[in-house]
C-alpha cells in the first residue's frame, strides 16, 4: 500500500522526468552548439506564440464571426456555439491555454524547426527577446496566416 511520502516521491520523479524528457528532445532536434540560447529561444516561443494567437483572434473577432455565418456545413446550434464562444474573452483564453496544453509536442517540434531552419538561413543563432514585436509577412496570405493561427490554438 502506498502512503502519502510515496505518492510525494513519486510525483517529483514523474515531474523530474518529464522536464528531463523535454530537455532531451529539445537538444536533440536543435543542430546547434548553443543549448541554452536554444532552450531560451524555445521557451519564449512557447510563451508567446499562444499570446500572440489570443490577440489576433479577438483582433478579427468580426472575421472569424462572418466565416462562422457562411459556413453551410455548419448547423445552426453549432454556429450559435461557436459565436458564443468567440465572443467571451474568456472563452477564447481558455481554449488557447487548453490547446497550447494539449498539442504542447507539436508546438514544441515546430517552435524547434523554426528555429532551425532560421538558424540554416542565417547562418548563425537567432536571439529571441520578449521586447519583439510580430508583424505579418507580406509573403504569406492572409487567410492563410489565419487559417494557421485558428488550427494551431483555437
Amino acid at each position: 500500500m502506498l502512503t502519502n511520502h510515496d505518492f510525494k516521491i513519486l510525483f517529483v520523479a514523474f515531474t523530474i522526468s518529464i522536464f528531463l524528457g523535454l530537455l532531451l528532445r529539445i537538444f536533440y532536434y536543435s543542430k546547434t552548439k548553443f543549448l541554452f540560447r536554444r532552450l531560451l529561444n524555445v521557451v519564449i516561443l512557447q510563451i508567446v506564440f499562444p499570446i500572440h494567437a489570443y490577440s489576433e483572434i479577438i483582433k478579427h473577432r468580426s472575421e472569424y464571426i462572418h466565416s462562422i455565418n457562411r459556413g453551410a456545413k455548419i448547423s445552426k446550434n453549432q454556429k450559435e456555439k461557436l459565436k458564443k464562444e468567440i465572443n467571451s474573452n474568456r472563452r477564447v483564453a481558455l481554449r488557447i491555454i487548453w490547446n497550447s496544453i494539449r498539442r504542447f509536442k507539436q508546438n514544441l517540434d515546430s517552435h524547434i524547426e523554426l528555429l532551425n531552419k532560421l538558424r540554416e538561413k542565417t547562418g548563425e543563432e537567432i536571439v529571441i527577446k520578449l521586447e519583439f514585436e510580430f508583424k505579418k509577412d507580406g509573403t504569406l496570405p492572409k487567410a492563410e496566416y489565419k487559417e494557421h493561427i485558428i488550427d494551431l490554438y483555437a
